[in-house]
This record gives C-alpha cells, sequence and structure tokens, in this order.
C-alpha cells in the first residue's frame, strides 16, 4: 500500500484539508484513515507524505482528552458504558478500576523522558555485551546462521519489514550485518595486541598511558561499530542472558572453591605455595591431621575449579571480577528498561479501551479485544522512535487497532479467513453501504465490482466468503423446539418408501431361490453379490466349488432358466418397474 499511499482517497482529502487549515489533529488524521491501515511502513510513509507537505499535526484531539483528565472520572464513564451495553461487569469494572488509579502522562516532554529512559538502558545493555569478547562470538556465530538459513535477518535486527521479504532485499541485510562483523572483528584482534602491549613490564609509565588511551578509543570504536547492527530486543536478551549465565557459574565455581579451603583452612593461592616443598607440606598435613590422600583429592578437586573459571574468563575475555561487574550492570539496565516501558504501556491503558469499544459485535468478547489491544500497545513500545517528533499514542494507535483486527481475522470466526481477505470484505461492506446510502438499496454484485474495479465474479467469491457459518443445532421457531439441521435435506439418505421395496425385493429373492437347488441357489448368490454385495468371477466361483469355470457357467444358466419359469418370475415381476 505504501506505494500508492499518496493516491488513497482518504489521504488526498487529508492533505487537502491540512494545506487549508495549515496543520491536522491527531483525532482528524487517526479517524480519517481506513481501518486496515497498520503496517509499519504506511504509518511512517503517511506521516513522512504530512512532513513534506510542511502540515503540522499537533497534539489536540480525542486521542489526548482519552488520556487527560481525572483518572476516577473517566474510569467511571467506561464503566457507565459497559452497564448500559450489558456486558459482564465484575471483571471489567475491576480492571478499569484499577486502571483509573494510573497516572496519566500529561505532556509530550513525558513521554521523551521515558523513552530516553528505555533507550539509555538498552544502550548500557548493548554496551556491555559488545566488550565482552563472548557477546562478539555469540554475534558472529549469528553471521553464520543467518548465512546457512538456520536463523533468519528479520529475526535479528530491528526492521520495519515483515513476513516474506524480497530475496535481494533479504541478501543486502545480511551483507550489510556481515560487514560490522568483520569489522568489529578486525578492531577486536587489534585490541588485543594493544592490551598485550600495555600490560609489558618493560613499558614506560607515558608509552602505558598512550597504549590504554588507544585501547579506549578501539573500544568506542567496536560499540559504534556494533551498534550499526541494529539487533532486536530479543537478541541482546539472549546474549546477555549467556552472559549471566557464565557468571551465576563461575559464581557456583568459587563457592565450591570456598568449601575447598575452608576444609584447607587457607586459601588455594597458600595451599598451592605450601605443597611446592615437602617439608612444609609435612608439617601442614600433621597439624590438620590430614591424610596425603585426602589432601591430593581436594587439591585436585581446586584445580579443576580454578581451570574452569580461567576458562570461563578467557570466554569472556575478561577478569571474573570485573565480570561480576558488567553482568550486575546488564542486569540493572534490562530491569530498568522493563520498568519503565512497563510504565509507558500502563500510562496508555485507557487508549486500548477507546479503542477496542469500536470492534464491539465484531466476534470477540470486549475484554478479548482489550487483551489483544494491550499486545499491541506493548509492541508499539519497543518500537516507538521518540526523536521522529510524533506522539506516542498516535503512533500507538496504528499497533493496536492492527493487533485488534488482527486477532478479529485469526480467531472471531469459525472458519479461519486470510487477513488480506478480511481487508477485501471490510472495503467491499463499505462500498455497499455507500451504494444503499446513495440508491436506497442493495447493489448487484456486478455494481459493486465497478466500484471496486474487480471481476464480479471476484465479488461472488468475496460475498460467499464473508458468510458467517451457522450451527445445524440452532434452534428454530417459538418453541425453540426444532433446530436448524431438521429442516436440511439429506441427499445420501434412503427414503422410506424406497427402503421398505428394498426389503420387499430381497424376501422375494431368497423366496424364490429357496425353490432352487442348493449349490445353484449359492452359485447364483456368489455371482450377483447377493446378500453380501461383492460380485464374484466365473473363476473365484469355481474354486470355491472345486470345479471348472465352465462348469459354473452352465450351473449359472440352467438356474437363470428356471427363474425365468413364469411360476417364479411372478414374484420378482413387480420390481421390474
Amino acid at each position: 500500500m505504501s506505494k500508492n499511499l499518496r493516491n488513497l482517497p482518504e489521504v488526498q482529502e487529508l492533505i487537502k484539508k491540512g494545506k487549508e487549515k495549515g496543520f491536522l489533529t491527531y483525532e482528524e488524521l487517526n479517524d480519517s484513515l481506513p481501518q486496515d491501515f497498520t503496517s509499519v511502513e504506511d504509518i511512517d510513509s503517511m506521516l513522512n507524505i504530512m512532513d513534506e507537505m510542511d502540515i503540522e499535526i499537533r497534539e489536540e484531539g480525542k486521542i489526548d482528552k482519552i488520556l487527560s483528565g481525572k483518572p476516577a472520572e473517566k474510569a467511571s464513564e467506561e464503566m457507565e458504558f459497559l452497564d448500559t451495553e450489558g456486558f459482564s461487569s465484575d471483571p471489567v469494572q475491576m480492571y478499569l478500576h484499577e486502571m483509573g488509579k494510573v497516572p496519566l502522562l500529561e505532556k509530550r516532554e513525558d513521554e521523551v523522558r521515558i523513552a530516553k529512559k528505555i533507550e539509555n538502558a538498552e544502550i548500557n545493555v548493548k554496551n556491555a555485551i559488545f566488550d565482552t569478547k563472548a557477546g562478539v562470538d555469540e554475534l558472529k556465530k549469528l553471521n553464520d546462521d543467518m548465512k546457512t538459513g538456520v536463523i533468519r535477518i528479520i529475526d535479528i535486527i530491528k526492521t520495519k519489514l515483515e513476513g516474506d521479504i524480497p530475496p535481494s532485499v533479504e541478501q543486502r541485510l545480511i551483507d550489510r550485518f556481515g560487514k560490522y562483523i568483520k569489522q568489529a572483528d578486525r578492531i577486536e584482534k587489534e585490541s588485543k595486541d594493544v592490551s598485550v602491549k600495555a600490560e609489558m613490564k618493560k613499558v614506560k609509565p607515558k608509552q602505558k598511558a598512550r597504549l590504554l588511551k588507544t585501547l579506549d578509543n578501539l573500544k568506542k570504536k567496536k560499540r559504534d561499530c556494533l551498534h550499526m547492527l541494529k539487533l532486536n530486543n530479543d537478541q541482546i536478551h539472549l546474549i546477555s542472558k549467556k552472559i549471566v549465565s557464565i557468571v551465576a557459574k563461575i559464581n557456583q565455581e568459587e563457592k565450591e572453591l570456598a568449601q575447598i579451603e575452608k576444609r584447607f583452612g587457607k586459601t588455594y593461592v597458600e595451599i598451592k605455595t605450601i605443597s611446592k616443598k615437602r617439608g612444609d607440606l609435612n608439617r601442614y598435613l600433621s597439624k590438620r591431621r590430614m591424610k596425603r590422600d585426602t589432601f591430593r583429592d581436594l587439591m585436585i578437586k581446586a584445580a579443576v575449579i580454578e581451570s574452569n573459571i580461567k576458562k570461563e574468563e578467557n570466554m569472556v575475555g575478561m577478569r571474573r571480577e570485573d565480570l561480576k561487574i558488567l553482568a550486575y550492570t546488564i542486569k540493572r539496565n534490562i530491569l530498568e528498561a522493563r520498568k519503565t516501558r512497563k510504565e509507558l504501556v500502563v500510562a496508555n491503558l485507557r487508549l486500548v479501551v477507546s479503542i477496542a469499544k469500536k470492534y464491539i459485535n465484531k466476534g470477540l468478547s470486549f475484554l478479548d479485544l482489550i487483551q489483544e489491544g494491550n499486545i499491541g500497545l506493548m509492541r508499539a513500545v519497543e518500537r516507538f522512535e521518540y526523536k521522529r517528533g510524533y506522539k506516542f499514542s498516535t503512533y500507538a494507535t496504528w499497533w493496536i487497532r492492527q493487533a485488534i483486527t488482527r486477532a478479529i481475522a485469526d480467531q472471531a470466526r469459525t472458519i479461519r479467513i486470510p487477513v488480506h481477505m478480511i481487508e477485501t470484505i471490510n472495503k467491499l461492506n463499505k462500498v455497499a453501504r455507500m451504494f444503499v446510502q446513495q440508491f436506497g438499496r442493495e447493489p448487484k454484485p456486478e455494481e459493486i465490482a465497478k466500484k471496486m474495479g474487480m471481476s464480479a465474479e471476484k465479488v461472488r467469491s468475496v460475498l460467499k466468503i464473508s458468510q458467517h457459518p451457522i450451527s445445524l443445532e440452532t434452534p428454530i421457531g417459538e418453541e425453540k423446539d426444532s433446530h436448524l439441521g431438521d429442516f436440511i435435506e439429506d441427499k445420501d439418505a434412503v427414503s422410506p418408501a424406497s427402503a421398505a421395496v428394498n426389503v420387499l425385493l430381497k424376501e422375494q429373492i431368497e423366496k424364490v431361490l429357496h425353490t432352487l437347488k442348493e449349490r445353484e441357489a449359492e452359485v447364483l448368490r456368489l455371482r450377483f453379490g447377493i446378500g453380501d454385495g461383492v460380485p464374484h468371477t466365473l473363476e473365484e466361483v469355481g474354486k470355491i466349488f472345486k470345479v471348472t469355470r465352465e462348469r459354473v457357467r452352465q450351473i449359472e444358466a440352467k438356474a437363470l432358466r428356471k427363474l425365468r419359469h413364469p411360476a417364479r418370475a411372478k414374484n420378482l415381476k413387480g420390481f421390474m418397474d
């Protein structure tokens, strides 16, 4: 839609109105656009078009009214609405009552403040990850997985693209990702060389200071390079979790080492020093009354633990003390970002309720609509870019509408209809309503087709798809004593008359067959499938009676001649009609 967005009648009308007034309100922007206008690309394109036309979007309007005023009063209004419409009051009223207690974000400055807090927390987490060797290694692994098709680029980075994207676009994104990974890897190796030089004993203080400064610059350069990857929050959290799990493992190993040191009565370093001299070791073992085998077992365990910790330090690329500080930074900032996002979500819950009202009686309960809208609101918080200049409530409206309309498309019908077909049905219904208002009658498929620019056959197909299924158990009549299924013809069912005729025919056939010899009657039964409905060939019947197929044919011919005798034929002649 984004390519032809400017040509939409609704957008043209908005541009015309904006040029006349010099501005548009959020209320006008949200109310004028079609209900299926929900994709991220369309949202951004719409705002860009308004910027190009120098049309200012002001903050007055319905959305601001929804999100302003006294919380208790607004909650009360929502509950009055529910009572008059006859909804189940308990869960909804409780929800709205709690929602009414939440303080609102009165100004855009409050939204920007929260968005900046989220952004800063996310940057701190990313910087902490990018400073570790383990973090860079995980990014390299992601790059390799993308090349082999294990994971898709749109599942790794923040992008406005959704669903299936052109292979050329996907490959361009993969190449871009790989380019920054290579740059970061090169900087990482350069940093390692500088670090080794800085730690050399023969390095003079001034030279060491220059090397440390170079190291800081390289660290900043690597961070900037990796920030260009634009990793999404899911990937950041996965990598963070792995780093934090390494720290948790080190903490556990240190506890085990502390238990061993407690048995030694000294630190592991002191014990290593003692064990180097036989005399000191003998005196120590005598004083502690410890067997040499026990001492050796404890030393082996301690050495393994220390070796594991060293491996984990090398994996991350920093000492355990620095790693613990880094893990604390990651956890603190993740919690800060989560808490701040929740603040922005909770402050806009009332917006979800106001939008959900418009979709009542579309197949989902009011509470379900609110829940789906809340999911859309949380996605909006994840994607909100305060630097673009528009209000969060405007941006969130599209996400909430998208979440609700998708939920209705997926869940409201017994037989699911694809989202693109739901959008076509909505457009068709809109055209039909406008036709009724204009001409006072229902339009024909051909007339709808002409208005929508599609074939009449396609319109008939859409109308057929749009019909809702009806249960065969639906009660019919005033007494509700019959069901819809009772009035639907079963074309496969046998009529009583036919069933009676078939029973009589079967009785007469058996009666006639009893007048023949047993062998003749059995041959006819097998040849014509009388009884089991499965006719047999001459060969098969011959094998059963252990005679030739010619003999079976003779028996069959003789039996049929007997049945043609008037005395027997009269019993079956009535069924010939």
